[in-house]
C-alpha cells in the first residue's frame, strides 16, 4: 500500500504536469504561433525555434521548483516524498539553466552588436575572451547544486531515522 504522503506527492506531481501542459499550449497561442507544437521567434538576426517539449520542461521546472520550495519551507523539509520531488525539481532547474546559458549569451551579444549601441572600446579591441556579462549565473548554479546536496543529506537522515524506528505493533 502506498503511504499517504506518497499519494499526496503524486497528486502534486500530476497537478504540476497538468499545469505545465496547459501553459505549454497556452503560451504559443498567445504568441500567435501558426502551430501549437512550437514557436518560432526572430530577434534581430537570430532565429529561435522553441518546441513543445522545451515549453513543457521549462514550465514544469519553474512552477515545480517554486511550488516545492514553498511547500518544503512550510513543512520544514520533514516529508521524505516532498524532499525527493524537490530534489528532482531543483535538478531539472539546474539542467535548464546550464542548457540555456549559451542561448542567454547569444541573445545578449546579438542585442549588443545589432542595436546600434556604441561600445567603446570596440568588441574587436577586447581580449579574445570577453568578460562574462552574467557572473551571477555561476553563483546561481552553485547555490542550486549546494541546495540539492544539502536536501539530499537531510532526506538521507530522515530515511535513516525512519528505517531504524520500530513499528508500534512490534514493540510489545
Amino acid at each position: 500500500m502506498i503511504s499517504r504522503l506518497f499519494k499526496i506527492e503524486l497528486y502534486w506531481f500530476l497537478a504540476l504536469i497538468v499545469l505545465a501542459l496547459g501553459m505549454s499550449f497556452l503560451v504559443p497561442k498567445t504568441l500567435h504561433a501558426s502551430s501549437i507544437p512550437g514557436v518560432s521567434l526572430t530577434v534581430m538576426d537570430t532565429y529561435f525555434s522553441l518546441n513543445f517539449l522545451w515549453f513543457f520542461f521549462s514550465f514544469y521546472t519553474g512552477y515545480g521548483t517554486l511550488v516545492n520550495v514553498v511547500r518544503g519551507t512550510v513543512s520544514r523539509f520533514k516529508a521524505i516524498p516532498l524532499n525527493l520531488h524537490l530534489i528532482f525539481s531543483l535538478s531539472m532547474f539546474t539542467i535548464l539553466i546550464i542548457s540555456s546559458e549559451e542561448t542567454i549569451y547569444e541573445l545578449y551579444y546579438s542585442v549588443l552588436n545589432n542595436q546600434g549601441l556604441t561600445v567603446y572600446p570596440p568588441l574587436s579591441a577586447l581580449s579574445p575572451k570577453p568578460v562574462d556579462p552574467f557572473p551571477w549565473l555561476i553563483i546561481v548554479k552553485f547555490i542550486l547544486v549546494a541546495a540539492i546536496f544539502l536536501l539530499g543529506l537531510k532526506t538521507g537522515k530522515l530515511l535513516d531515522k525512519t528505517s531504524t524506528e520500530i513499528p508500534e505493533d512490534i514493540k510489545d
